[in-house]
């Protein structure tokens, strides 16, 4: 078998399969919502390089005896590579006195556990009659012979199994910003999403680190945690620090932003059109496809601009650097729309010669922000 699906459902006091050679490479075989009272394989050699197999055994009884017999039967070899095998064992009615476990897998030649997954769901009431009966070899002669068993082979007990024990990964571990959730696909060897795990999602919309959590359900119990990148194409983000220009300004920014609608922030260091007479300080610029408060103007920004004769400065601005404005003779009118502002540097509208400036602020900061042009040492000029 290397692909495909086989359901069975039905009652089974024989082998669910049986041939003189079985060999599974891929696909699934469940039988797990099947009453399987015998091996579900029966064969001269069993051979499993991957795939899955789950199957639920229930146990023949009589009155007073119940006998749960071999799961994998082969009459000469067993060998196990890879794959992923459930074998869930389901208690005995509560009159039976004794009880009898058969190993779940037994030859009569060879037992060669190389890899793979191999779960073994039982309650702690059987797991006292299991003990260490995984694999047996019944040999009809003197020579004792021992299963193989490699510490390569993931092989895990209990009335349920821990889902960290499970081998699991993500469809991916990193991938590029879009501003949309991301959701990898997560893959548990043998198991189905919904059946025996969930998986839950957070921190995986904006960049940076997001994280996986994926949580035991019905037969596996506990919790395994995974992470994966989110990242930014380099264009589609700005970085602090960095000089980017409009056609009329320069600006550095001073918090990042991205073209999926997280607005940065800048602060005006110069001019770009040298002529310009008239500056008007934006509450917001988009540069480049993303979208920026202004919320600072740098220090010595415009200082000794010999054209300058008009200034608005707006809603966004909380500081003014020192010597921003200073030395610009010519500039008469200076309009503050903003009522964010917290600092004006020192010296950042003095001047040595030039006509008075007047200031036009909103009413409600008008005896604030006196105080920051005094303080910055403004001269020249009133407040309206």
């Amino acid at each position: 078998m290397d692909s495909g699906k086989i359901i069975y459902s039905g009652n089974s006091h024989k082998s669910v399969i049986e041939a003189r050679i079985i060999s599974i490479n891929g696909g699934e075989i469940d039988a797990l919502s099947g009453n399987v009272f015998s091996s579900i394989f029966s064969a001269n050699a069993i051979y499993i390089n991957g795939g899955i197999t789950k199957t639920s055994v229930y146990s023949n009884k009589d009155d007073t005896f119940a006998l749960y017999e071999t799961v994998f039967l082969g009459q000469e070899d067993i060998i196990i590579n890879d794959g992923t095998i459930v074998v869930k064992y389901i208690d005995p009615e509560e009159n039976v006195e004794s009880v009898y476990v058969s190993p779940t897998f037994s030859s009569r030649e060879e037992i060669n556990i190389n890899g793979g997954n191999i779960y073994i769901i039982m309650s702690d009431k059987l797991k006292k009659y299991f003990g260490d009966k995984l694999a047996g070899i019944q040999t009809n002669t003197s020579d004792k012979k021992t299963p193989f068993i490699s510490n390569k082979a993931n092989i895990q007990s209990g009335s349920t199994i821990d889902i960290s024990k499970v081998k699991c990964s993500l469809e991916y571990s990193d991938c590029v910003y879009d501003g949309k959730e991301k959701k990898p696909a997560v893959k548990a060897d043998g198991l189905v999403e919904g059946k025996d795990y969930i998986v839950a999602y957070s921190n995986n919309v904006n960049p940076g680190t997001a994280k996986v959590t994926i949580t035991g359900k019905g037969d596996f119990s506990g919790k395994k945690e995974f992470s994966f990148v989110i990242n930014m194409k380099k264009g589609d983000f700005s970085e602090v620090g960095i000089t980017i220009k409009d056609k009329n300004y320069i600006y550095k920014v001073t918090k990042t932003g991205n073209k999926f609608g997280e607005v940065g922030e800048v602060k005006v260091i110069g001019l770009k059109k040298k002529s310009l007479k008239k500056i008007n300080i934006a509450t917001k610029v988009t540069i480049g496809g993303i979208k920026y408060k202004v919320t600072s103007i740098g220090v010595k920004a415009f200082k000794g601009n010999k054209k300058i004769i008009k200034l608005t400065i707006g809603k966004n601005v909380k500081t003014i650097g020192a010597y921003a404005f200073a030395n610009c003779k010519k500039l008469k009118k200076v309009t503050i729309n903003t009522k964010k502002l917290k600092k004006v540097g020192k010296k950042a509208f003095f001047r040595k010669g030039g006509k008075n400036i007047s200031f036009k602020v909103p009413k409600s900061k008008k005896k604030a922000y006196k105080k920051l042009l005094k303080k910055a040492k403004t001269n020249k000029y009133v407040v309206k």
